[in-house]
């Protein structure tokens, strides 16, 4: 089963709901649940892009207490994922079969590291496999205040969530799998309207238009869909 949790703010409501209800929709039947935290308030005051060590160690956090509060077995998975992705067929989720401890989109200019070259996978979404979710939740203060020292401080490795969470996962022993480019690559307008949809779209940009309509930010983009009553 898979656990999914994400970090969103007001002004992305529209975008957050519409990511649970697409992740909903095409991840039956191996969604357990999802908890989405809203940031910005008393509980994530400084999270703001998740940008930095402390933000990392929120988002490690919530993970510990999903691994906690929800019995999270070896061969389930925690799902990060962010809260301006749109999920539009099940495809990526045949991938999600308990072989990998780490499963993402991996970014190609990779780190030198204590562990050597490392790619990290972009925060649009990471799956971690159970037993490396507990691992990492099971990580005193302590041994994350040497981790940080010994591997981030040392070779400058930036300490954003998703190298946070990568870098923790394979210091865990998780073993890899870069997503193929098929299931998320490409522009969403153009596939749209040929019909080629991917399985998933990360809506980082701010579009002048989208589907013919004023946009200017991706904030907006829910509600073009919306009001052209399209269902994804």
């Amino acid at each position: 089963m898979i656990f999914a949790f994400s970090f969103t703010y007001p002004p992305d409501e529209a975008l957050s709901n519409l990511m649970c209800k697409t992740l909903i929709k095409y991840s039956v039947p191996h969604l357990a649940n999802i908890r989405v935290v809203q940031t910005g308030g008393r509980q994530y005051t400084s999270y703001l892009n998740g940008a930095g060590w402390g933000p990392s160690m929120m988002k490690l956090n919530e993970l510990s207490y999903i691994c906690e509060s929800f019995n999270v077995r070896a061969d389930d998975y925690i799902l990060s994922v962010d809260s301006d992705v749109i999920f539009t067929s099940s495809q990526v989720f045949n991938y999600v079969d308990g072989t990998y401890g780490l499963i993402g989109v991996q970014h190609q200019q990779p780190y030198n590291t204590a562990l050597g070259m490392f790619g990290h996978m972009s925060g649009a979404l990471i799956f971690i496999r159970g037993d490396i979710a507990h691992k990492m939740a099971n990580l005193t203060d302590d041994e994350l205040g040497k981790i940080r020292q010994e591997h981030f401080v040392r070779f400058n490795l930036t300490e954003n969530e998703d190298i946070v969470l990568s870098y923790l996962a394979k210091l865990c022993g998780a073993n890899e799998l870069n997503l193929p480019n098929e299931l998320t690559s490409g522009n969403l307008q153009e596939d749209f309207n040929s019909n080629q949809l991917r399985s998933f779209y990360h809506l980082n940009f701010n579009p002048e238009t989208f589907l013919g309509e004023p946009c200017v930010k991706k904030q907006n983009i829910p509600g073009i869909f919306e009001s052209k009553w399209i269902e994804l």
